[in-house]
Formats: structure tokens, sequence, C-alpha cells
């Protein structure tokens, strides 16, 4: 739950990323930050996946892992597995007797039959596996923004996926790792982050936790409009009232088009018509808060603010509209005295 003080004065003037960072905190953990987008900026689902495709594509993460890659391709991991070749008429390696005349007994005992065994280099090792893990992960970002997003630019941004997601594809096919073809499992990234090869494969271990929730609140915070700032401060307000008050409310996450916990639930003005709830926070099925915010950040007249809301929460929903914690304050005790 977010702590005291996170809002503190008019929601319009909180701190953006202040609060997101409250959003996240209060969220069931692991995050499932692509939804969390879609739930609290608005996004569609396409945009929230082309939205993290993109962020990471071009994070620090993915870039520092391309700028290593030629040093690493050179210290690789390699082990050695051994492997029995049938010559006729030559030797190559230590002969396996028993498979050797298991092969002359099925040729007629030709006496020229040999079987030998040999060593070879295989570099299908865990470390190897959470590398060729973190490539793919960049190119299959890089081919979803190509094909929904930045086919046809030619800006700083499109170029800057398209040299990460490039590079990443042109080492994938290095010789070396182009017969890596498993995925890694949770003993291989325990080695690559343990084993004594822990320092080369870093960047690419970076690069799955980036994978694995490539959107975070500083994302949330830049990528909302000044109404859905506001909004995400009254949403951490009544969390924050309602736990003073002794009502904790469970970990948020993404439920359909909201992003709610137990009573609480915040709706964006996006997903209004979707989700078939008037947009702002809901307290409950009967209480609901807004802010008189448009979503270029103008400051609304509260009675034409609460007169708007009035006509979109419909009959015998109780609303509010608050401009600061205060207000929440007040909205609650109104409506719990209206209970009691």
């Amino acid at each position: 739950m977010p702590g005291p003080g996170v809002v503190a004065g008019a929601f319009t003037d909180a701190d953006p990323r202040a609060v997101a960072d409250a959003i996240w905190a209060a969220a069931a953990t692991p995050v499932d930050t692509i939804r969390a987008a879609e739930t609290l900026i608005g996004l569609t689902a396409a945009a929230a996946r082309l939205t993290a495709a993109v962020v990471l594509t071009t994070s620090p993460e993915v870039d520092a892992l391309v700028a290593v890659l030629p040093r690493m391709v050179r210290s690789l991991t390699v082990a050695t597995n051994a492997r029995t070749d049938r010559y006729f008429g030559e030797i190559r390696g230590p002969i396996v007797w028993n498979e050797t005349l298991a092969a002359r007994a099925a040729t007629a005992s030709d006496p020229a039959i040999f079987v030998c065994s040999s060593l070879q280099r295989a570099y299908d090792t865990p470390e190897n596996r959470v590398l060729v893990s973190a490539l793919r992960s960049v190119v299959d970002a890089g081919i979803l923004v190509e094909r929904q997003g930045l086919r046809t630019r030619n800006s700083d941004l499109a170029r800057h996926v398209r040299h990460n997601a490039g590079l990443a594809n042109r080492y994938l096919d290095h010789r070396a790792l182009s017969g890596v073809t498993s995925s890694p499992d949770r003993r291989d990234v325990m080695r690559a982050r343990s084993g004594k090869h822990r320092g080369t494969y870093l960047p690419a271990l970076a690069v799955l936790r980036r994978a694995a929730g490539p959107i975070g609140p500083d994302h949330v915070a830049a990528l909302s409009s000044p109404r859905t700032r506001a909004q995400h401060a009254a949403f951490v307000a009544v969390l924050d009232a309602l736990a003073r008050r002794g009502r904790p409310v469970p970990p948020l996450r993404s439920v359909g088009t909201t992003f709610a916990g137990g009573p609480v639930a915040f709706v964006h003005d996006d997903h209004a018509a979707r989700h078939g709830r008037a947009p702002g926070v809901w307290v409950g099925d009967d209480l609901l808060l807004d802010v008189a915010v448009d979503s270029g950040g103008r400051v609304l007249d509260g009675d034409t603010a609460l007169a708007a809301l009035s006509g979109r929460a419909g009959a015998g929903v109780s609303v509010a509209v608050v401009r600061d914690v205060g207000d929440v304050d007040w909205a609650l005790d109104r409506a719990e005295g209206q209970a009691g």
C-alpha cells in the first residue's frame, strides 16, 4: 500500500512518478506491466504490446547488451560432448569396441569397420541459452514494432529500434549460437547468474529481466495525460485513506479494463464505454470519485464537473469531485455515514 504523504496538496500538483511508484507498490507481484499500462493509461491491448516492444528494444539494458556482443561471442561458454562415428578402413580417435563389434556383426563381420569416439565443442550451455533467449526477445520485439508502428518512419526512435533489433538478429545467426535452440529454464538462469562466467552474461540477464516487465512506473507517468495523472493521484489518495481507516485494499491487478483491488477500481476514460462504468475511481458500486481536470490539464469549474460526473455515473451512485486528500476523506466520510 502507498505510504502516507505520497499525495499532498492538489492532485494536479502531485509528482506523477511518485504516484506511479505508489500504484506499482500496491500492485500484485509480479506486476503484469503490459496489462497495467493498458488499464492505467487507457491503451488498447495492441497499443500496450507495441509500447512494451518499443520500450524493450530501446532500453538501456538492450543498449548495453548489443554494445558488448562482439566481446561476448569471443568468451562464450563451451561444453565438450562425446560422439561416435562409423568409419570404413580408417581409425579416427579411440575405438569403441562394443559398438565396433556390433556394427561388424550387422555387416557380415567386415573387419574394416570401426566405430570411433571423438570430442566436439558444443555451445548449447545454460549461459548461452540465456543469451539466445535475450537476443530473441529483442528480435521479436523489433519485428512487432516494424509490423505495427515504425515500418515507414525515419525517426531517431525508429532507427534506434532497427539498430538494436538488427544487431540482435545478426548475432543470433552466429555459428556458435545458431545451434542453441532450447529455451532456458530456471536452473539455466541461476547458473548464468551465479556461475564462474556470470560477469560475461550479466547484460543478457538484465535484458531478460526487462523483457519480463518492459513497462515501468516511469513510463506510466510519462505517457499519462494531465487528467489521467490527477486521477491516479486521487486513486492513491483513496487507497491511503482506506488504509488509515483500517480497510486496506488487497493487491491491485488489471481486471478486464480496470485496475482494481477489492472494492476499489480505477476506470480510464478510454475504457469506460467497454467496461460499462463511468471513468474515475470507484469505491464499491455506489461511490464514484473523479477530478475536475480535462485531458489538457485545464481545471474545470467544480459545479460543471460535478454535474457532468453525475450524468455519467447514473442513478443510485453517489459522486464527488475531489481536488485533494481532504476531499477524498470528506467523500468517504459521507459515504460511510449514508451506509450507516
